[in-house]
């Protein structure tokens, strides 16, 4: 079930700028830096930690000596190796098999409408009214009228 979080202005400004280079929601871009966030965490030390936050930071603001982030960067790259491994990637399955599902997101079937992801790869269209996600009741094929039924209306309209 999803949760209304407070989030700042900036982080989510900052991700729904990448969410659209990625073709991701917000919600999706913001769940995607947590997950890999929670992945980098046990393989960061504190102060590797720290520096890692401090240096997406604006420039002016935020310094970062050369031998940290050469540090961390032999650390991420040795994580993403990791990553490729096949106890990585059962980790990294374990990992996402904890996550809540249904997940909300997009997809190209259902254009300017949320998308309810359930575990089984259903996907249900909908939108968000008062915090809940209520489906969106797609017609079927008898819901549709008949060319025919059309055809009739358009005649007796002229």
């Amino acid at each position: 079930m999803p949760h209304v979080v407070k989030l700042s202005s900036e982080l989510v400004a900052a991700a729904r700028d990448a969410a659209g280079l990625a073709h991701r929601s917000t919600s999706a871009q913001i769940e995607h830096w947590a997950a890999l966030g929670r992945s980098l965490e046990g393989h960061l030390t504190l102060r590797e930690s720290n520096t890692l936050k401090l240096s997406v930071q604006e420039p002016a603001t935020a310094y970062v000596a050369e031998k940290d982030v050469q540090r961390i960067g032999q650390r991420l790259a040795g994580a993403l190796a990791h990553s490729l491994t096949p106890t990585g990637q059962a980790e990294a399955r374990t990992a996402l098999d904890t996550l809540n599902w249904p997940q909300y997101g997009t997809h190209e079937a259902y254009p300017g409408q949320v998308v309810e992801h359930h575990r089984d790869g259903r996907l249900v269209p909908g939108n968000f009214v008062d915090d809940r996600f209520v489906p969106t009741t797609m017609p079927t094929a008898r819901d549709k009228p008949s060319s025919a039924a059309r055809s009739r209306k358009t005649q007796s309209r002229r």
